[in-house]
């Protein structure tokens, strides 16, 4: 269950990290979703799981949800952010590790300072920045629409994002600049990373203009609402890290 929750981490990491919009002609769409699949080489137990889970970004009019929906609804993880207003929340309904829990992100003062300094998660002092390079020459078609490859390298963790730039989705450039990726253009439909020799693939299946209703944006009844940091230490326990943070 460990290396399985530490997979889920990483796939919500790789479809929030490119969340970018890009300035030039675009097909912009100001309500719909975008559905992904994901495939996963050298993790049995994730790929079986996987089988019958989905990933899923909501949009509508600047709100932005991100669902990942595992095993059939049995566990879900949300990212909801508003830019305009500034609010970021993060909803877990995960199973004996963080059941029906609300973090707003906006409230933590940490948070809030890199998102006013539009610093980078997990950067420290003195650390090298992202390094973003794209290969508009290596081409990939995904859900109908054309892709080209960018390289995305931070720590040595790398990760590849294939995106199309005529595609226009959300509002996420506040969340761009925080993450330090602002070479990417287009929004992403295609990701490939590999962790502690697990491989991920995901790939856009389906780009829809069809009506969201409000309350995917919204924090659902029966929520707890805990701060970052008590969810630092809660997930940190359950994931083994041995001093109770995972290092967010």
């Amino acid at each position: 269950m460990t290396n399985f929750l530490k997979f889920i981490l990483c796939c919500l990491f790789m479809t929030t990290i490119s969340q970018f919009s890009y300035a030039q002609k675009t097909n912009s769409l100001k309500e719909g979703y975008v559905s992904y699949e994901v495939d996963v080489n050298g993790a049995p137990q994730a790929a079986q799981m996987l089988k019958s889970s989905s990933i899923t970004m909501y949009f509508k009019n600047g709100q932005n949800c991100l669902n990942f929906s595992l095993m059939a609804g049995i566990a879900s993880i949300n990212f909801i952010w508003n830019t305009e207003d500034q609010q970021y929340t993060l909803l877990t309904d995960i199973p004996t590790v963080a059941e029906r829990t609300a973090i707003r992100l906006d409230s933590d003062s940490k948070f809030k300072e890199m998102l006013d300094q539009g610093g980078q998660l997990n950067q420290k002092p003195g650390e090298t920045k992202v390094d973003v390079k794209t290969k508009k020459g290596k081409r990939k078609r995904i859900a109908g629409y054309s892709c080209h490859k960018n390289e995305i390298t931070s720590g040595g963790t790398s990760i590849v994002v294939y995106t199309s730039p005529k595609l226009k989705i959300g509002d996420a450039n506040q969340l761009k600049e925080l993450l330090g990726a602002n070479g990417i253009e287009g929004f992403p439909l295609g990701f490939e990373m590999e962790v502690e020799g697990i491989k991920v693939f995901m790939k856009a299946t389906e780009v829809s203009k069809k009506s969201v209703d409000s309350s995917q944006f919204e924090i659902p009844s029966g929520y707890k609402e805990i701060s970052l940091e008590e969810f630092k230490e809660q997930l940190g326990d359950q994931l083994g890290t041995g001093n109770g943070t995972i290092g967010l």
